[in-house]
């Protein structure tokens, strides 16, 4: 006997007047469903899966096929939600979805101001409430800004739930300037550049071209000219030996 099954059995011993119906399912992977009647009120739907948990709903006339309203871990919890349902013949709470506009608005925070919080655009804070998918760390952000603490839970078939680490903002990476690296006594024409355009590189080029000249020439007059064709002006050190 599987948990479902428990779940009816103890339903039909605790109302037993009251028609209460197991579907199987046609597969082995497939949801099983307990149907409990109740005169003048909609049945209590619960609809169970191996792995999955219980799902609890009261469907009206046209919300057969929409999905559980409320979910539990265990039979036990299961059950006695149902009891609840059957003796106060209320009706299960549906899911409270609840936008980031909608939380934005019932704290009484304008568009502008949570803005002015994330350092953002009105614009972009716009955007952000119109999209139905978004990162969590976008949400945790825009939550916190707003007083708001976003938690996650993960709930584990059989009972219990753990609480999962939202990511962490990343610094954006900001790029380091690539400069030029030229060795201290390079050979003629040997020059390492990280990062050259194409006006550096006729730079280089034109320098080159002198450097590989000057290599040739022996005679102090003469460098002296190639220095200053090239807008060097170079100038002669005498040097004293004691």
């Amino acid at each position: 006997m599987n948990d479902v099954e428990r779940l009816h059995d103890r339903l039909a011993r605790r109302f037993p007047d009251s028609k209460i119906e197991i579907d199987p399912p046609e597969v082995d992977s497939g949801p099983w469903f307990v149907n409990v009647l109740r005169p003048g009120a909609s049945p209590v739907v619960v609809e169970w899966r191996a792995g999955c948990g219980f799902g609890v709903t009261t469907p009206g006339p046209g919300d057969y096929g929409t999905g559980a309203d409320e979910t539990f871990t265990n039979a036990e919890s299961a059950a006695n939600r149902v009891i609840e349902l059957v003796l106060a013949g209320g009706s299960s709470t549906p899911p409270l979805g609840v936008r980031l506009m909608e939380v934005r608005q019932a704290l009484g925070i304008t568009q502008a101001e949570l803005a002015s919080k994330l350092g953002a655009s009105q614009a972009s804070v716009s955007k952000a409430e119109k999209r139905e998918d978004m990162q969590i760390s976008t949400l945790a952000k825009h939550l916190a800004a707003m007083g708001v603490t976003l938690t996650i839970r993960a709930h584990i078939p059989g009972g219990g739930e753990i609480e999962l680490p939202l990511p962490l903002d990343r610094a954006p990476i900001t790029p380091q300037p690539q400069t030029a690296k030229v060795s201290r006594n390079p050979p003629a024409s040997v020059v390492h550049v990280a990062d050259r355009s194409s006006s550096q590189a006729a730079i280089i080029t034109h320098y080159d071209e002198k450097l590989k000249l000057l290599s040739r020439i022996k005679k102090g007059g003469q460098v002296q000219r190639y220095l200053k064709s090239g807008g060097i002006t170079a100038r002669r050190r005498s040097t004293k030996h004691d």
